[in-house]
């Protein structure tokens, strides 16, 4: 419930900000202060691609999960989706039991096409 509120907060507050751009210099709109987002945990890294890994297995399909990683581009790169898969995947393969479900949702992934994390997610599926 909170993360849905903070969502809002900052839908709020881009387009106050959009606004602004196209407003005229004139205006008496008090400009707010830029809000600095905490960067995103390992665990919060977690839940997102299990969100997405999700989806994925529910067949929502290449597109829904190519937006999916773009709406995050802002608060997460590309660079950093790797790094973070890599360190996972030591994980769960240093794990002495194995999870093949996960295993089978990451090669979902993968076969979508949907770039680099979709690529990494395959290959780390497959072993």
């Amino acid at each position: 419930m909170l993360r849905r509120l903070f969502q809002g907060l900052q839908k709020l507050l881009r387009r106050l900000f959009d606004s602004k751009k196209t407003s005229s210099p004139s205006s008496n709109v008090r400009q707010l202060p830029a809000v600095q987002l905490p960067e995103l945990t390992n665990a919060d890294l977690e839940s997102l691609f299990t969100q997405l890994l999700e989806g994925v297995h529910q067949g929502k399909g290449q597109g829904w999960a190519t937006r999916y990683i773009q709406r995050m581009e802002d608060r997460i790169s590309n660079q950093r989706w790797l790094e973070w898969l890599l360190n996972f995947a030591e994980r769960l393969l240093n794990s002495p039991a194995p999870n093949h479900e996960l295993a089978y949702r990451m090669v979902q992934l993968g076969e979508l096409r949907i770039g680099e994390v979709g690529d990494l997610a395959y290959d780390l599926g497959m072993q």
